[in-house]
């Protein structure tokens, strides 16, 4: 394991020691499938996912989860978190993980219950929610296979950011230029939350640009499919930002269920069986990926997920469109402040901070 990591191990052990040693209590002499038992995990989120480090692969979190356990051991015994092995503090990472990454459903445009590692999130209630209506499910209709096929944000009056392979499932290339594919129907619906009965769903006409290098693309809003609706404010993008390991953000999309993907037991306790509305799932920065311009998360996402905004919890900023990942290993973004001079977002009247 590099410095960096364990570093980075020890500074995540100390920040969540009061949630380690809970964990310990809770689960210290109990066999460790009991860790992941749907009804042994704690009930004040609507779900909490599970991401376990990079190194640590499926077959091998038994071990992980009882190094944790022995780490968890020696922080309550007052022993300094530094003198865990490397192994001690990845397994405590794994622990604090599987309790401490929620999605949280949002409903009437605010999220619900937030669990007790997450009591920060209300006191930024009022710019969370607000960054909440620019976010939308994009719909197809006319498409042979989907409803719909991802998520997608605001950032200027008509524009919206998504992932390109988002925006394959309805657009076709034709020598440097996109169109919409013909048949197929588009939109963007800023509400459907689990507890909505109505939309706010506006047209998509057009495709500006795609990224060649980045899992990037910018759509054009027509017209109000829905009577009545007022469009929301655009997010405000980061133009320069400490995109470091660390860093809180949260991820606002609609998580859908992807058993080719996922292990469809584990997705079932995560979520609930409640799939394809809007939720906020906080997490924080793993590592940046500089030669990519990518960062890696550990929000709890799955594939609807594609085209979120990744939003820091500080200023409140787009800094990444999380496009990717693997489950239990972490998830992908384009780091967007690293692209603010790229050409695709010349002429672009979005906001950036």
């Amino acid at each position: 394991m590099r410095q960096s990591d364990v570093e980075r191990r020890i500074s995540f052990a100390k920040q969540h020691r009061d949630i380690l040693i809970r964990a310990r209590e809770a689960h210290g002499h109990a066999p460790m499938e009991l860790l992941l038992d749907e009804d042994a995990l704690p009930r004040t989120a609507e779900a909490t996912s599970i991401v376990i480090p990079d190194q640590v692969r499926r077959d091998e979190m038994e071990g992980t989860l009882v190094d944790g356990m022995e780490g968890i051991s020696k922080i309550e015994a007052g022993r300094p978190v530094e003198s865990l092995s490397p192994r001690e503090l990845a397994g405590t990472e794994a622990i604090v993980l599987l309790f401490t990454r929620p999605a949280l459903l949002i409903s009437n445009g605010t999220f619900l219950q937030v669990p007790e590692p997450w009591a920060v999130l209300n006191e930024h209630r009022s710019a969370i929610d607000h960054n909440i209506t620019a976010v939308g499910r994009i719909d197809v209709e006319g498409h042979p296979d989907l409803d719909w096929i991802g998520t997608g944000f605001l950032v200027a009056d008509d524009v919206v950011i998504t992932a390109r392979h988002v925006m394959d499932e309805f657009a076709q290339r034709d020598g440097a230029q996109w169109s919409i594919s013909p048949g197929i129907q588009p939109s963007i619906d800023f509400l459907a939350e689990k507890t909505s009965i109505t939309q706010a769903r506006y047209e998509i006409v057009e495709v500006i640009a795609a990224h060649t290098k980045s899992d990037l693309a910018l759509l054009r809003l027509g017209n109000p499919i829905d009577p009545g609706i007022t469009k929301p404010t655009p997010l405000k993008l980061a133009s320069s930002a400490d995109v470091d390991s660390g860093k809180t953000v949260y991820v606002v999309g609609y998580p859908s269920m992807d058993s080719r993907r996922n292990e469809p037991a584990e997705m079932q306790r995560i979520f609930r069986r409640i799939y394809d509305v809007k939720r906020l799932q906080p997490g924080t920065v793993m590592r940046t990926v500089i030669e990519r311009s990518e960062f890696l998360h550990d929000c709890s996402t799955l594939g609807g997920n594609s085209g979120s905004c990744v939003i820091s919890l500080d200023t409140h900023l787009v800094i990444g469109l999380h496009f990717g990942g693997r489950y239990l290993r972490g998830n992908r973004a384009v780091n967007l402040p690293m692209l603010t001079a790229d050409h695709i977002f010349k002429d672009l009247q979005a906001s950036f901070a």
